[in-house]
């Protein structure tokens, strides 16, 4: 989860990280959250935790903080050896407070 799109006066009004754990914690069965700063006062999302991390296998989060992008290729080289990995410059889509999720989810058949 991302601090500053969760902890937040018009998502979460006068609630605390503990108390915004606690609520997903009952409602959605965690065991354990794991908390991403985020980018305040960036789009009405102020970044989602799918802008950082890729859930890649059951166990396996890569979360990237830095903009380790040569770290993130061979480790998903590693992690999928039989795939191509295209590195992709998507500031643009950033900048309008999207990831690259946003423009790939819903690519028509051919």
């Amino acid at each position: 989860m991302t601090e500053s799109s969760w902890i937040k006066s018009n998502r979460n009004p006068d609630w605390s990280k503990a108390e915004v754990e606690q609520a997903l914690n009952e409602r959605l069965g965690l065991r354990k959250i794991i908390w991403l700063p985020g980018i305040k006062g960036k789009g009405i999302t102020e970044t989602h935790v799918d802008f950082y991390a890729r859930f890649v296998k059951p166990g396996v989060v890569i979360a990237n903080l830095d903009n380790a992008d040569a770290k993130a290729l061979e480790l998903l080289s590693g992690l999928y050896p039989d795939r191509e990995m295209v590195m992709l410059n998507i500031d643009a889509i950033a900048a309008g407070g999207g990831g690259i999720h946003c423009v790939t989810c819903h690519q028509p058949a051919v």
